[in-house]
């Protein structure tokens, strides 16, 4: 099977890091938005998806340190379903677990272009 995520949007959040309690593993966290447009009768209608996405390691450091709010971005990644329970409440989400990011408007020459996670297959969630 192939789980896969590809999208053109916009960061909705800064990306911030936190780490795991227990085994200090920092991921850092940022949001996404895609928008889609199409035709309803004569009337043109936008639908904006909204989605997390985490990454994590080095890959983090440099999301964290250039993924700023309303910034242009293509990813990649591989879809995750998190579930978790706070306050006696369950809550529910799919998310993105980047694996590859580039930047379409680069603000200065230090920003890179593209970063690509090398090994994904034991990150932890």
């Amino acid at each position: 099977m192939v789980n896969k995520f590809i999208g053109i949007g916009r960061a909705t959040r800064d990306a911030k890091t936190f780490y795991t309690p227990g085994n200090s593993v920092a991921v850092t966290e940022f949001g996404f938005a895609m928008s889609d447009r199409y035709k309803k009768g004569d009337e043109s209608v936008e639908q904006t998806c909204f989605i997390d996405v985490k990454s994590f390691g080095k890959m983090g450091e440099i999301v964290e340190q250039y993924v700023k709010k309303g910034k242009l971005l293509y990813i990649e990644g591989k879809l995750a379903y998190h579930r978790w329970e706070k306050n006696g409440h369950k809550f529910q989400k799919h998310e993105v677990i980047l694996q590859k990011i580039r930047f379409l408007e680069k603000k200065s020459q230090d920003e890179p272009d593209m970063v690509e996670e090398e090994n994904t297959e034991d990150v932890p969630f």
